[in-house]
Parts: structure tokens; sequence; C-alpha cells
């Protein structure tokens, strides 16, 4: 279809493949258009695969626009999949979006956004990465109940990190350098060199404490509300303070 005037200019056309029989259907359908104006132009095509038996479909669409005038330009993409039997559903939803303008405006964005109805519950997750010239920051954003990672030379999954009840669990982790304002302690706190009775430090959770600490001539030891200085020479005590 094809329209015109003084002002402005549209074409559109649409196609569409179908079949059906019995409870079975399933269809390929195209639109395209494209309207153009003496300061603006706006393009969009649309692709849509649809399958059904019954209550049973499935569906993968892609969208996509472009659209520029004389002071900003866009162009956009969202693909689609989905799927559903009876109550239980799932989405899979793809976005690329960028925008600039002549006033210096400049977005940009990439999400990948997964949702699912399952026996009752919803589940989401997805991750997006975006620039916005308003903050000149660019994000990226991760949405899941738990983070994988897959090991390049057994295949094996793990889970380093994990987020329950809005709180951050990391199963093993090194920092360098921290810096704690408050912190709680499940079990113990020590010194990477904490050896019992020998070196090193160890707080525990009931409040037992254990200092070492050594020099050449001598070894020096609290633990329990006893402090004691050991002349290494001759491994006798030569202090002992019980408290």
């Amino acid at each position: 279809t094809v329209r015109a005037n003084e002002n402005e200019a549209q074409a559109k056309r649409t196609s569409l493949l179908e079949a059906r029989t019995g409870t079975a259907e399933g269809r390929i359908a195209t639109v395209e258009s494209v309207v153009a104006s003496n300061n603006a132009v706006t393009v969009q095509r649309l692709d849509q695969l649809t399958g059904q038996v019954a209550s049973n479909t499935s569906a993968i669409s892609t969208e996509q626009t472009v659209r520029a005038n004389a002071d900003s330009a866009l162009g956009q993409r969202v693909d689609t999949v989905s799927a559903r039997t009876d109550t239980n559903e799932a989405n899979i939803q793809t976005t690329s979006q960028a925008v600039t303008s002549l006033d210096g405006n400049v977005k940009a964005l990439y999400s990948v956004r997964l949702q699912a109805h399952a026996n009752g519950q919803k589940y989401a997750a997805g991750w997006q990465l975006g620039f916005d010239s308003g903050t000149s920051v660019t994000t990226m954003a991760f949405q899941a109940d738990r983070f994988l990672w897959f090991n390049s030379s057994s295949g094996q999954t793990v889970a380093p990190v994990s987020i329950v009840g809005g709180q951050m669990f990391i199963n093993n982790a090194m920092i360098q350098d921290g810096s704690i304002t408050n912190a709680k302690i499940g079990n113990v706190i020590q010194s990477n060199n904490y050896v019992s009775g020998q070196t090193g430090w160890q707080i525990n959770k009931t409040g037992g404490i254990e200092l070492n600490a050594s020099s050449v001539n001598a070894t020096s030891r609290f633990t329990g509300g006893k402090w004691t200085i050991t002349d290494n020479a001759t491994n006798i005590v030569v202090v002992e303070i019980s408290v």
C-alpha cells in the first residue's frame, strides 16, 4: 500500500504464510512500513513466527525500528522468544537501542531479559549494558538468583557468589587491601600465619583469644586468660601471668 500527499509519503507491505489442520496452526507474518515527511522518516519491520496446537503456543518475533528527524536519530531492535503450555510460560527478550541528538544527548542500551512462570511461581533473570550521556557513565547490571562460572578444563559449574534475601554470600575470597566499618564473624578470625601454640593470632566467636609472638630469644603467648613468655634457648617458661 502506498499513500502520498504534499507533506508525507507512506508505504506498507504485509505478507502472510499460514497453514492449519485440526487444532494445529502455524504462521509466518511480516509487516514492513516506511513513513517519510519533509523533516522525518520512520522505517519499521516486524517478523513473527507462531505455532500453536490446542493451548500450547510458541512464537519468535523480531521488531526493528529506525527513526530520524532534523534533531535526532534512533535505531532499535527487539527480539522475543516465547513458549507457553497450560499455566507454564517462558519468555526471553533481547533489546538493542541507540539514540543520538544534536543537543548532545547520547544513549545506548543492550539488554537480555528472561521471565518464566512455572508451577505458580514467577522467575526472572537478565543483564544490561547501558550508557547515558546525562550521567556520563557506563553501566553493567545483572539480575539472577545465583551466578555460575564454568570450569574450562572440567566443564563443571561453580557458584562462588550467591544472593539470598538481599545478602551476598562469597564461598571463598582473598582481599589484598580492605577496610571494613562493621563485621560479623560466624566462626573464627585469624592471621594467615596462625598455627595453634606457635605463631599468629586467632579470635573465635565464643570470645577465645590466642596471641603468639616470637623473637630470637623468647616466645610470647596469650591464651585463655594466661600470658606466658618462654626462653627459646632452654624452652623454659620464665614469665607466667594468669588473669
